[in-house]
């Protein structure tokens, strides 16, 4: 018999394949010119949008850069230096900070006094600047809502250097080990605050703040080796709000730069609550707060019978 013959539609196949697909052809094997080319449009789009974007990026940047330099570089005597003092806090005004008697803000279609801040990358370089616009007497942000702070420039990674430090580095270039006081904003980074401030082992800590805080009063000078085995010298001045249970033993040079404010009260809202039953922790937690309470609303310190009156909180009668 000869080789068998499969039939379809009249014709004849035979049952072995053919040489052509026993072989892959030489188009398959290569990719396709179609293919080189759409690889590289799609690679040249992707170039093209990097270059763009990285032209905006400079270009924003260069505008965040130059409105910060058209600005007043001394705060003294400006709406900003009120609304800052208004919070409290200015004490040496750091250069990254600037002012603008007015300044558009282009969401409301207004213009205000600002506050304009310098944003350094974690590299040291500028990168965008931080709007505050400000109420005409100082004493507010303007009323814009949310919108009275915004940012102009591309600010990932970014912060707002109130003080170099010791080092004077920036953030991505500071050495192991490093401290770092981070804020959430401008108003809190020109203060410190320590809360729960006891002794431990002993007073050595304690007393190092309360240094520290003494010559930051007065602009003292703080020395210290920087990272290249120089010695550095940098200006401290800063407020400082300690709060503690105890207050802890200080120099009379201490006391003179300090206005100490003590809950007399404390004590009588601390044994009435003692007495029904609260702990340590909760007679000082709770009888702060009721000391402080009896101090804005009352002229005379509460005693012990006052207290518990206050603790038990008032009585109601039916009246009808």
């Amino acid at each position: 018999m000869g080789d068998r013959l499969a039939w379809a539609g009249g014709g004849a196949v035979s049952h072995q394949p053919s040489a052509v697909s026993r072989q892959p052809s030489a188009v398959s094997r290569q990719p396709s010119t179609v293919n080189r080319q759409q690889r590289k449009l799609a690679a040249d789009k992707l170039n093209a949008d990097s270059s763009n974007r990285n032209r905006e990026f400079e270009a924003r940047r260069g505008r965040a850069f130059r409105l910060w330099l058209d600005a007043m570089p001394e705060l003294r005597g400006t709406v900003a230096e009120t609304y800052l003092l208004s919070r409290g806090k200015l004490g040496r005004q750091p250069q990254a900070l600037r002012f603008y008697r007015s300044l558009k803000h282009h969401k409301s279609n207004s213009y205000w006094p600002a506050l304009v801040s310098l944003i350094h990358g974690p590299d040291g370089k500028h990168c965008a600047v931080h709007r505050t616009w400000l109420a005409p007497d100082g004493h507010a942000k303007a009323p814009l809502g949310r919108a009275a702070r915004m940012v102009l420039g591309p600010y990932a990674g970014g912060a707002i250097r109130i003080w170099r430090g010791a080092g004077g580095r920036p953030i991505g270039q500071a050495p192991p080990g490093s401290a770092v006081t981070l804020t959430e904003g401008i108003e809190d980074g020109l203060t410190v605050a320590v809360d729960e401030l006891e002794a431990e082992a002993d007073n050595r800590k304690v007393d190092a703040v309360v240094s520290l805080a003494r010559r930051a009063a007065g602009g003292g000078k703080i020395h210290r080796g920087g990272a290249d085995h120089r010695g550095v010298v940098f200006e401290a001045r800063s407020c400082f709000l300690f709060s503690s249970i105890n207050v802890p033993p200080l120099l009379g040079a201490d006391r003179s730069r300090m206005a100490i404010l003590a809950l007399d009260t404390l004590a009588a809202y601390a044994r009435a609550l003692s007495a029904e039953g609260y702990d340590a922790r909760g007679c000082d937690v709770f009888g702060t707060l009721l000391a402080c309470a009896n101090l804005a609303l009352h002229d005379a310190a509460a005693d012990y019978d006052s207290a518990v009156e206050t603790e038990k909180g008032p009585s109601y009668t039916d009246s009808g």
